[in-house]
């Protein structure tokens, strides 16, 4: 399958992955949808990019590009398309676009879904670090997930990642 990863330039293009992201993340996992669109609209370091295929779209991934890390809140990919090496095309690209350290969140491998998931992140080039943290609230109400940190690269040192949680708190799960 011929993937093209394209970035979303209008609040239409957002419009084709709108159930794709209601679906696949939890209430506390996101944010509400216009919202979301918000956040593209208004956040220069925020980028929304849609991977397609004879015109049809697979999935998605949101990026925060920092001056010194990159930082990837969401992907997704559509259940029909699931297994077709998509999400590791959409990883192999930030990884090649964004020299940078890049950082998600996942949660910690306690059952064989959060373990999958793990797994999947590993084989494409993320170290699982040694560190949990409650993910600050969307809505300023719910308490956010317990997650984990990965990293693409193994040691990302305490500067890096004190600068990781002042600009996610700011820009990413800020208002």
């Amino acid at each position: 399958m011929d993937i093209q990863l394209l970035k979303a330039t209008s609040e239409t293009a957002l419009e084709q992955i709108r159930d794709l992201y209601l679906d696949a993340f939890l209430p506390n996992e996101r944010r509400r949808f216009e919202g979301f669109k918000q956040q593209f609209l208004n956040k220069n370091s925020c980028s929304i990019f849609l991977a397609e295929s004879e015109g049809k779209n697979l999935g998605f991934f949101t990026l925060w590009d920092f001056d010194s890390f990159a930082f990837i809140e969401h992907l997704a990919v559509w259940p029909a398309f699931r297994g077709h090496r998509i999400g590791e095309g959409m990883l192999q690209w930030v990884l090649t676009h964004y020299p940078c350290p890049v950082i998600l969140e996942v949660e910690p491998p306690q059952d064989e879904m959060t373990r999958r998931r793990v797994a999947f992140y590993r084989r494409n080039g993320f170290h699982l670090l040694d560190y949990h943290y409650r993910q600050p609230s969307y809505d300023g109400f719910t308490p956010g997930p317990v997650l984990n940190l990965m990293c693409s690269i193994s040691e990302p040192g305490n500067p890096l990642l004190e600068k990781f949680f002042r600009k996610t708190k700011e820009e990413v799960y800020g208002p």
